[in-house]
């Protein structure tokens, strides 16, 4: 489970994204085939997926793609062992500082080029 698609993955939490949990599904589905099926037998899979979405519904879809990446289990994943990997993602997912973004630029640039630019610009007809 390295490679993950980069269409649908967003910031948007998986209670946000109706889909998600049955796109889960569809990829547990394909790693581990009948034994993530057969684990379900006699279950309602409505019942079932909303557990799933209810329990993982506040981590967004990113936390859930880069717990994908560290799930390495040969046995279907359980939903306490996933949950506990999107809690690690979301512990070690990098988070923009609080606060709006400063950029300080300190170059300088010579006066002779801002008087060539501004005998450029005042040349430019409008």
């Amino acid at each position: 489970m390295k490679k993950l698609p980069r269409s649908g993955i967003s910031a948007a939490r998986v209670s946000e994204s109706p889909r998600a949990i049955d796109r889960l599904f569809e990829r547990f589905e394909a790693y581990y085939g009948a034994a993530w099926l057969d684990q379900w037998v006699g279950q309602k899979q409505v019942e079932v997926r909303a557990v799933w979405e209810e329990e993982l519904g506040e981590f967004t879809l990113l936390e859930i793609a880069a717990a994908l990446k560290l799930l390495d289990s040969p046995h279907p994943v359980r939903l306490p062992e996933f949950r506990d990997l999107c809690k690690k993602a979301r512990a070690t997912a990098w988070r923009p500082p609080p606060g709006p973004l400063v950029i300080e630029d300190k170059r300088r640039v010579a006066p002779e080029t801002i008087q060539s630019i501004k005998s450029i610009l005042t040349g430019m007809k409008p």
